[in-house]
């Protein structure tokens, strides 16, 4: 794989990102699916908690407007948000002023040169998202990569539709020790599975939030952890394989390991605190197909 180099920040204080980051890999959700609930990007998730929001329902909106007209763009929903480079993540941070938003939390990405994605102007949502509008146009001349002309120059953003590899050490290390010192002991085992699973190129330990519709315009978002290999021979004979051989044992935490036998059990991380339910107004609702958020 050829790799292009992206940058995103990353909020660690949220535990299931801390997870994420922890096992080293950004699944976006058109990379993962299961049966037909559409996975989400948790980028997103804040706005779809407050309905009520001016933000939240141009969000719907903007949805709408590229199910309807861009279908062939990466939606907000689904896409995980990257910048080109460094000095345009910190001029983001800059005008937005997000709290994670920091230094601390940036990271490199590398992505396949090959990854699908959409590149637009964000000036645009940072302009209109909060805004009442009369008409969608800046809607529009967002989906179509236009430069938003309220300001100096454009921030642009990504919306990426693949998996991406975090190479920073020191940011995985301090999502561990937010996972470590926020949940009970016994969920380190399982963390550190998850983290091996994704080196050896298995999905098992990966945390996604769903939608699920469950009315007529009621969605339910909750979250689901991968555990289909966790009875699959084919890859436990190649985690064995690998924990067993001698010149692994430096990127292996048995420690974490280990701690099974001494607690005689594992959890996992409990994401139900963070399922929620959230209503689309009906005029917009009889718009937004949940089906349709994939770009394929």
């Amino acid at each position: 794989m050829v790799t292009k180099i992206v940058w995103t920040y990353l909020n660690i204080a949220d535990p299931v990102v801390a997870w994420e980051t922890y096992r080293g890999i950004l699944i976006s959700p058109d990379c993962y699916k299961i049966n037909d609930n559409p996975a989400l990007s948790f980028w997103q998730l804040k706005l779809l908690k407050n309905m009520q929001s001016i933000q939240a329902i141009n969000e719907i909106k903007l949805e709408i407007v590229r199910q309807q007209f861009y279908s062939d763009k990466i939606s907000r929903f689904r896409g995980f948000y990257y910048f080109e480079n460094q000095e345009i993540a910190e001029e983001a941070a800059k005008l937005w002023k997000i709290a994670y938003m920091n230094p601390f939390c940036l990271t490199e990405v590398g992505i396949d040169t090959n990854s699908m994605y959409s590149r637009m102007d964000s000036n645009w949502i940072t302009y209109y998202l909060a805004r009442e509008n009369s008409n969608d146009d800046w809607m529009h001349n967002y989906w179509k990569g236009e430069v938003c002309p309220h300001y100096e120059s454009p921030i642009w953003e990504l919306l990426v539709a693949t998996r991406g590899y975090i190479f920073e050490t020191e940011l995985k290390q301090r999502a561990y020790e937010n996972i470590k010192n926020n949940n009970p002991t016994t969920i380190l085992p399982m963390l550190e599975q998850a983290r091996l699973a994704a080196y050896l190129e298995s999905d098992l330990g990966h945390i996604c939030p769903y939608i699920i519709k469950s009315d007529t315009n009621l969605y339910k978002v909750i979250y689901v952890m991968d555990m289909h290999d966790a009875k699959n021979p084919e890859y436990l004979n190649k985690l064995k394989n690998y924990i067993e051989d001698p010149k692994n044992a430096s990127s292996i935490n048995y420690e974490d390991l280990k701690l099974i036998d001494k607690y005689n059990k594992f959890s996992v991380l409990d994401a139900r605190i963070k399922n929620f339910e959230f209503a689309i107004p009906n005029e917009l609702n009889v718009y937004f197909d949940i089906k349709r958020l994939s770009h394929q």
